[in-house]
């Protein structure tokens, strides 16, 4: 037998770890910017063309390099940031392998012009294909350029995975909008073909960062969180630390329909963490309606040995050395945020609450006795809906009433029917969106008063691409200048308005849906309408009168699929006279 194991050659090996670091043109631009702000750069400029597939170029006003650091920056593991096994447990700066330019000049064609403060003329180096073609002198002020250009130009495979320039693009301002969250005292501006689609100055405190990020509207619903936990001395030698937890939650009135807005950072690093983003839910518990999430920039410090960046070369992930700990001291942060919210009034301001009796009392009511004859729990019974299709194998019921304001229970010949209201209801939207829709557009209504809002740089993009698709929805939007629109109009459905807010998770959900903005294929345009059924339905923890119950079953039994709300969940649970008895012990 031959042997088989070979030695895979020097360049197919550096394409193959720079498929761990560089993903798409977003990974490019979060190295080249870790790398402006390790070199203490206050203004980053991101420019890109096509997405960036063709063109990255990150410049900076950092301290720039000498000629034979720009040479040998693009050396694998040539880095200035660690020299021994120690140093990589008490890393401060954000890059350390030394594998951003390598892993870039790997699989596109670079250029890297750089010039130190106290030098009189910069370095331009030229790279391609993982080799360096070219060093020499050139002209630039102070600061660093790199430019990327045709990514993946040699790994056609890997150029063939990127999505539609409008979603790298966005990618790309996620980064950036991350970064200028973590270093609110550094600059910031994007420009995609040509346009600015981000820009904020270096700010004087973290508010003022988020307030410009967000918007004033937002910033205004935002909790501020400070909160420190004190960690004893270990057997081991190590000194007592803290890990501290500060910034901001949203109220629960401000909720989104996704969680890509809320943001970690570990020492200045932004990082992902599913973990700590079910401790911040679980802090909310039922604040928060089912299927929703909070709004919330937690910068987290700690001493650099309680957390390894260097889980994975992208360092996005981060593994702390008591997670849950630190998961804890998240959960109870955003806990104290809350609490002392809850403790103060936040409305109109300087308006005193009128004090109430306690309990409150209720004028007794009439009794109409004949009704009382006909009537459980408030719902008129013996008139079930209307009798089923036999083949949707609903059986006939006639309702009694409604728990805890959740779900509707009615009886049935063979046993109790219990129908979660909110489910119901979206199935019952989500079908007739779906008709509107295909007849041309949902109807809309027009307010007496149009609503201004503030939206963030990404959700401008989308609303720019997906106007005509954002126009059949229902929505009527105008540009009000600078980073606000004016919605004049907004859907109803079921006889419900929704309100103007929900253009934001609209427009979120554009860009989540994995399709281009304003390109709604069918996965995208059936994304969009659940999310419209979900905002104009019946919420769980509502009170409905008799004639709201009956006409919600009524339409729910009228459903082409009236079993599942449009996420998969169950509208109906069925429980036969033998189940109850059996739960009673009545039979075995």
């Amino acid at each position: 037998m031959k042997a088989r194991i070979r030695v895979l050659p020097p360049g197919l090996v550096a394409k193959i770890a720079a498929g761990e670091v560089i993903e798409r043109p977003a990974s490019v631009v979060k190295e080249l910017v870790e790398n402006s702000l390790d070199a203490g750069a206050r203004h980053v400029t991101v420019e890109i063309e096509k997405g960036g597939r063709r063109l990255v170029r990150v410049s900076d006003d950092g301290c720039g390099m000498v000629r034979e650091d720009a040479v040998l920056a693009f050396d694998r593991h040539s880095t200035s940031k660690i020299s021994s096994l120690e140093d990589l447990f008490n890393i401060s700066t954000l890059g350390f392998r030394g594998e951003a330019l390598a892993s870039i000049a790997a699989v596109a064609r670079v250029r890297l012009l750089t010039r130190p403060l106290d030098a009189v003329e910069a370095t331009e180096v030229l790279a391609e294909g993982g080799a360096v073609r070219d060093a020499r002198a050139a002209g630039r002020s102070p600061g660093t350029t790199v430019e990327v250009r045709d990514l993946f130009f040699n790994v056609p495979a890997r150029r063939k995975f990127l999505r539609g320039d409008a979603l790298e693009t966005d990618r790309v301002i996620a980064v950036a909008t991350s970064y200028a969250l973590a270093r609110p005292g550094v600059g910031f501006r994007v420009v995609s073909d040509g346009r600015e689609a981000l820009a904020v100055h270096p700010s004087e405190s973290p508010g003022e960062r988020v307030a410009g990020m967000m918007g004033a509207a937002v910033f205004r619903e935002l909790l501020p969180v400070e909160h420190t936990v004190h960690e004893p001395a270990s057997y081991d030698g190590y000194p007592e630390e803290e890990c501290s937890v500060r910034g901001f939650v949203s109220r629960p009135a401000l909720n989104k329909g996704r969680p890509s807005q809320l943001h970690f950072f570990l020492n200045g690093r932004w990082f992902s963490d599913r973990h700590l983003a079910r401790a911040v839910l679980d802090a909310y518990g039922e604040l928060l309606p089912p299927g929703r999430h909070p709004v919330g920039v937690l910068h987290l410090e700690m001493s650099a040995r309680s957390a390894d960046v260097n889980v994975h070369p992208a360092k996005t992930e981060v593994r702390f050395a008591d997670e849950a700990r630190v998961a804890g001291a998240v959960r109870d942060a955003v806990r104290a945020a809350l609490s002392t919210a809850a403790s103060q009034p936040h409305g109109i301001p300087g308006r005193p609450l009128e004090p109430l009796p306690f309990p409150l009392k209720r004028p007794p009511p009439r009794v109409d006795t004949r009704a009382v004859q006909k009537t459980i729990y408030g719902v008129e019974a013996g008139r079930p809906p209307p009798p089923p299709a036999p083949e949707k194998g609903l059986p006939e019921v006639t309702l009694i009433g409604q728990a805890h304001n959740l779900y509707i229970v009615g009886q049935t010949r063979e046993g109790l029917v219990i129908i979660d209201q909110h489910a119901a209801a979206e199935r019952i939207n989500y079908e007739r969106l779906q008709d509107e829709y295909a007849g041309g557009r949902v109807g809309g209504q027009t307010l007496l008063s149009p609503k201004a809002l503030e939206l963030p740089a990404r959700e401008r993009r989308a609303l720019e691409a997906a106007a005509a698709l954002v126009a059949r929805l229902g929505y009527d939007v105008g540009d009000f200048g600078g980073r606000s629109c004016i919605v004049k109009a907004v859907p109803v459905v079921g006889g419900r308005a929704l309100s103007p807010e929900s253009l934001h998770d609209l427009l979120a959900e554009t860009l989540e849906t994995g399709g281009r903005p304003g390109e709604a294929g069918e996965r995208a345009q059936d994304g969009l309408l659940k999310l419209l059924a979900c905002h104009s339905s019946v919420r769980a923890g509502e009170r409905l009168e008799a004639e709201e119950i009956r006409s919600l079953v009524e339409a729910l039994y009228r459903a082409r699929d009236p079993f599942s709300c449009p996420h998969g969940r169950p509208t109906i649970i069925h429980m036969t006279m033998a189940e109850l008895e059996k739960k009673f012990g009545r039979i075995a």
